[in-house]
This record gives structure tokens, C-alpha cells and sequence, in this order.
């Protein structure tokens, strides 16, 4: 009896690493990408960072590290100028009084097509792997200007990700942090099975 419990403590220690390791490495941050168009010669590109599994695409906009004024109302936020286009907080539609009407429309990339988003951003969810984005201009669903064609891959690159999104650095930090783990627990439980075989030969042999 006492050296079957004694397999099932070591067997319990060999196995502790490996889940732990698995644990940890699934707790891997997420990332979408976010599009800002200013006009049509400039356009602002982030790669955001965030631990919960979906954020709202205001909250992916307030983590962008773009400068960025809203007017906050009971229906949602109404975006008023990004990086210094549009109007200021006070008067937010200043340049949608009459017709031509612009403003920042807001737009979900959907299966390689901008679509534009048909509830506020607020309500979206975005998810690790989405792509969001912002256009100034003509404020109507069939006038309005999309952003420029990316993909997640192109903003959301291992040379951009690590510096952008402020609000998720400690997040990213953690990830790095535990990517060596699966390799620590393969030689954890290497010498823990080294010292079972060595057990098992000594209680063998006596």
C-alpha cells in the first residue's frame, strides 16, 4: 500500500509542471488591429493589446494610444476628432450641421471587406485577430469612406505589437514571462522521472 501511494505522489508531482504550463500558456494576451483614416494621405495604424477575451471598440480606441475626443451621451460615445481631425468636445458635429455632413464613421473589417458597423462602439465586441477602424469624411452609410485594405497581419507585426497599446503592456509583459515555462517543466519532470527510475531500482534491489 505504501508504495502504490508512493507512485501516485510522484506521479501527481510529474504531471503538476505540465498542466501548469499549460494553464499558463493559454493565459496568452489577445490582440486586434485598429485603422484610423484622417484623410485620405494619412492613416494611423495600432496594434492593440488586451488580457479579457473581448473588449468594446471604444475600449480598443481609448487603449490605441491615439489622441482621441468624444462627446459621451446616454445612446454611447460619438467620436469627435482622432489625433487633432474632426471637432472639438464642445462641439462635436460642427461639421455635420447640414448636408454635406462628415464625421467619423465607424468600421468592422469582415472576411477582407470594411463593413460599416451598424451598432456603436460601445456595443461592438472585438475579439484577438480583428481588425476595427475609424474614417473621416462624408457622414451617410453609402457615402461614407472606408479605411485603406489591411489585414490583421500587417499592423499587428512583431515589430509594432510590443510598443503599442499602453494600457495592455503589463499584459504583454506576462506573456513573455511565461513562454519559458513548458521548457522549464520538460526538464522538471525529466529529473523527476530520473529520480523515480533510481527509486524504483533502489526499492528493487532491497
Amino acid at each position: 500500500m505504501t508504495f502504490r501511494r508512493g507512485w501516485l505522489i510522484l506521479l501527481g508531482l510529474l504531471l503538476a509542471p505540465l498542466l501548469l504550463a499549460t494553464r499558463l500558456q493559454g493565459d496568452e494576451p489577445n490582440q486586434a488591429a485598429l485603422v484610423a483614416r484622417l484623410d485620405d494621405e494619412r492613416v494611423e495604424t495600432r496594434c492593440v493589446t488586451f488580457a479579457d477575451e473581448t473588449i468594446s471598440g471604444h475600449a480598443l480606441l481609448e487603449r490605441s494610444g491615439l489622441e482621441y475626443v468624444v462627446d459621451a451621451t446616454s445612446a454611447g460615445v460619438f467620436v469627435c476628432s482622432v489625433e487633432g481631425q474632426g471637432c472639438p468636445a464642445n462641439d462635436c458635429r460642427c461639421e455635420c450641421r447640414g448636408d454635406p455632413c462628415a464625421y467619423w464613421s465607424y468600421w468592422r473589417l469582415r472576411e477582407g471587406e470594411w463593413q460599416y458597423a451598424s451598432v456603436g462602439a460601445t456595443l461592438t465586441e472585438v475579439r484577438n485577430g480583428d481588425v476595427e477602424g475609424w474614417s473621416w469624411g462624408p457622414g451617410s452609410v453609402t457615402a461614407a469612406i472606408p479605411p485603406p485594405a489591411v489585414t490583421f497581419e500587417e499592423v499587428c507585426t512583431d515589430d509594432v505589437a510590443a510598443p503599442v497599446a499602453q494600457a495592455g503592456e503589463a499584459a504583454e509583459s506576462d506573456g513573455a514571462a511565461t513562454s519559458w515555462l513548458p521548457y522549464a517543466a520538460f526538464v522538471l519532470v525529466a529529473l523527476l522521472l530520473g529520480g523515480a527510475f533510481l527509486w524504483v531500482r533502489r526499492g528493487s534491489g532491497s
